[in-house]
């Protein structure tokens, strides 16, 4: 089940990433 998170873009609950996009620190932020 994925992640439920509020989207600062779209202004809205949205589906969540399963996985790390960019790695280290920012990446962990991003998440």
């Amino acid at each position: 089940m994925a992640r439920t998170i509020f989207c600062t873009f779209l202004q809205r609950d949205a589906e969540g990433q399963d996985f790390q996009l960019y790695p280290g620190e920012l990446g962990k932020r991003i998440l």
